[in-house]
């Protein structure tokens, strides 16, 4: 059972614990002040697993990362994307991988982490994005990393504008011969 399916019926759980307890409680003293606790109680674990269960407000997590010979393989994340944590420059980045990106895009804070200046950048280049478009400084990153495959002095671009999270575009993704997608999986064959 995956947590999201545990959490729903922990909640369902709790549910009806409550309209149980709220139907049938006892007319004692001693019962009340127990039966009292128990529904306060229910209604703060309610509360509590409700947010966890439906706060889309959070970062997505990264998607689980499997290798398989010297395949790579991404299970989509919640947020219906697939995502990589990558070694740029020997730091840790999560990248959302997008086919439809013809380069690699690091964010500004990505590409600070990375050990990138941008304010020392010339954003000669531009991008046409969902949200517009925006100034892009080509870059190259001394390393790229995934699972064990090993890109050196591999081209990217910064972005100037705002961008939530960095893209791994199709040159690096142009490496494996295969990039397959079925259902929730992706895999990148080399």
């Amino acid at each position: 059972m995956d947590p999201d399916s545990g959490a729903r019926l922990l909640y369902l759980a709790l549910l009806g614990a409550f309209l149980l307890l709220f139907l049938f409680g006892g007319g004692y003293a001693i019962a009340r002040a127990i039966r009292a606790l128990l529904v306060w109680g229910a209604i703060g674990a309610m509360l509590v697993v409700g947010y966890w269960l439906w706060n889309e407000h959070g970062e997505p997590p990264a998607a689980a990362l499997s290798v398989s010979g010297e395949t790579v393989i991404l299970s989509r994340a919640r947020d219906g994307h697939f995502h990589a944590e990558l070694s740029v420059n020997d730091t840790p980045i999560r990248f959302m991988v997008d086919t439809g990106a013809s380069a690699i895009v690091l964010s500004r804070d990505d590409a600070i982490a990375a050990g990138i200046d941008p304010d020392g950048l010339l954003y000669l280049g531009r991008a046409r994005t969902a949200n517009g478009t925006v100034r892009t400084a080509s870059v190259r990153l001394d390393s790229l990393a995934l699972a064990g495959h090993v890109a050196r002095d591999v081209p990217a671009t910064v972005s100037e504008g705002e961008l939530d999270i960095s893209l791994l575009g199709m040159s690096f993704l142009d490496r494996f011969s295969r990039i397959e997608i079925a259902g929730d999986e992706m895999r990148l064959v080399p």
